[in-house]
């Protein structure tokens, strides 16, 4: 027997009412109506569970979401749904979600105004029943699948489905709608709008711009990095941009596929499905969080000519492709990733991660390799009256024992620059020395990287000892030398004057863990 004090009655204030009789069949009579059972309160064990036979569009219907009568809900520790097509099931410690949402509900049985728990479908735990079903789901999500099952039963997608099955597209079948698995529908805070796919093999991976490939990251991926370095001060190196998928940036092509090495071979295929992408997002209305703007980011002629579709509350900016052809046209210093990452704490309350967490260290390390650098040569240049020797002789009297000591003497012992303007270096130093530990513990040598004015690759600086050797033999004037700092031995030619001479393109093997910090 059910321990709870049962029948159970509760009413709203416009003479709806919802009963519970002893044995937990729940009843619901809408405004004097005939009575509907509507579910059923059981025992499993030590759970009372709430079991309820569902039609699938209703979830569909209702954007995404379940919903069940908060004095049910308030009653029962799991709750059960089952239609054709799967079961779904989810037990009140996991509904108590901060994106379960408790609303009036006036749309359906003749306008009842019963509180309702709205509890989003992506926490339910489900069994398909349908495999045909169930493929679907997993490929365009609920909230997507809704807005556009009408299109995916229409002729023109038929020619899609055939095309898909062709060895000879990019990306692979099974990548080609990655973008809508990856950003929900209801998740879309930002949709940035490409041409097309990468058109190299192996590279385009079902999200705009984004490459799965570590071998080789396209130009246009390269050109959207700088981007975000020189507006954002933000080093990202991780070609897979999932994270940004999966904060709400809806990463989109205007055409899902093309031809292996063929450019925009699919555009025309595309376009009726993406004005139906577009005018989904346009026209989405978010019945759980209310208002919910999207931003657009239209990169390129392909996707600008979808502008007119996008009406307020939403906002679009657009600019040139950050193709390598067309970046210098107006791409680079558009400020994209300021007026996103602004658009994410305004509408959203949240703040972009456009570094993943994998991926942090390496920016970080890169962000403050670039800071030593320009800390160490802006302090190498201002020569003028107070030796560096005497300066940092000062500053040891004040530091104590350890890292900054064993910096601050190793600059005193090596530093290449004889003097120092006085109120410049007074105003520096802790910030030189705080770069140089800095670089110490990357495991590059301040000095090394002092001399040879490094910015991005130290491999640059130096050859083999062979190579250096061959270059010097005919010219007096050069010099070879030899930096050792703890396993690294550096050979680099030099002048008469000591100034590096004619820098190129060189790798030493032994060398490749210092060369790895700048990747």
């Amino acid at each position: 027997m059910i321990p709870l004090q049962l029948p159970k009655d509760f009413n709203d204030e416009r003479g709806n009412s919802l009963h519970i009789n002893m044995s937990g069949i729940v009843h619901f009579t809408a405004q004097g109506d005939r009575e509907k059972m509507i579910g059923k309160i059981v025992n499993e064990g030590d759970r009372l569970v709430y079991i309820k036979d569902e039609v699938e569009k209703h979830i569909l219907r209702k954007m995404t979401a379940w919903t069940v009568h908060n004095d049910i809900y308030q009653l029962v520790d799991r709750i059960v749904y089952t239609t054709k097509k799967a079961t779904y099931s989810i037990d009140k410690e996991k509904a108590r979600n901060l994106r379960t949402k408790f609303t009036m509900n006036s749309r359906h049985f003749k306008g009842e105004l019963f509180l309702k728990a709205t509890i989003p479908i992506d926490l339910w735990d489900k069994e398909y029943h349908d495999p045909s079903y169930e493929l679907r789901m997993k490929t365009f999500g609920y909230g997507w699948y809704a807005k556009l099952e009408k299109e995916l039963r229409k002729p023109y997608f038929m020619e899609i489905k055939d095309i898909s099955m062709d060895n000879s597209i990019t990306p692979k079948p099974d990548d080609i709608f990655r973008c809508f698995s990856q950003t929900p529908f209801e998740n879309v805070k930002v949709a940035i709008i490409g041409n097309a796919p990468y058109c190299t093999p192996n590279i385009a991976d079902g999200l705009a711009f984004s490459t799965k490939s570590t071998r080789h990251i396209p130009d246009t991926l390269k050109n959207i990095f700088k981007e975000l370095e020189d507006t954002m001060d933000i080093c990202r190196t991780d070609p897979n941009l999932e994270d940004w998928a999966a904060q709400g940036i809806f990463l989109y092509n205007t055409a899902l596929t093309t031809l292996e090495r063929k450019k925009n071979a699919h555009t025309y295929l595309w376009k009726q499905f993406t004005a139906s992408v577009i005018s989904a997002l346009n026209n989405r209305i978010d019945t759980l969080n209310g208002s919910a703007p999207i931003l657009f980011v239209l990169w390129g002629h392909e996707a600008h000519k979808y502008e007119k579709m996008i009406k307020r509350p939403h906002k679009v900016i657009k600019a040139a492709h950050p193709s390598p052809l067309s970046a210098k046209k107006g791409f680079f210093g558009c400020n994209h990733f300021q007026i996103i990452s602004e658009w994410f704490t305004e509408k959203y309350f949240n703040q972009v991660k456009w570094v993943s967490d994998n991926n942090l260290n390496k920016s970080i390390k890169k962000q403050k390799m670039s800071k030593g650098f320009k800390m160490l040569e802006l302090f190498a240049g201002a020569a003028d009256r107070l030796k560096i020797e005497d300066l940092l002789a000062q500053q040891l009297v004040h530091i104590e024992e350890g890292a900054e000591q064993q910096v601050a003497f190793h600059l005193f012992q090596h530093n290449p620059c004889a003097e120092a303007k006085e109120a410049l270096a007074e105003e520096l130093t802790d910030q030189i020395i705080t770069a140089a530990i800095e670089l110490m513990q990357l495991g590059i040598d301040p000095q090394a990287a002092l001399e040879c004015k490094m910015k991005g690759n130290l491999s640059k600086f130096f050859k083999t000892k062979e190579e250096a050797m061959l270059e010097v033999a005919d010219n007096e004037d050069l010099t070879v030398i030899e930096n050792t700092y703890k396993n690294y031995t550096l050979f680099s030619i030099r002048d008469k004057n000591g100034k590096i001479y004619k820098p190129g393109k060189y790798v030493k093997p032994n060398f490749q863990e210092v060369f790895n910090t700048f990747k």
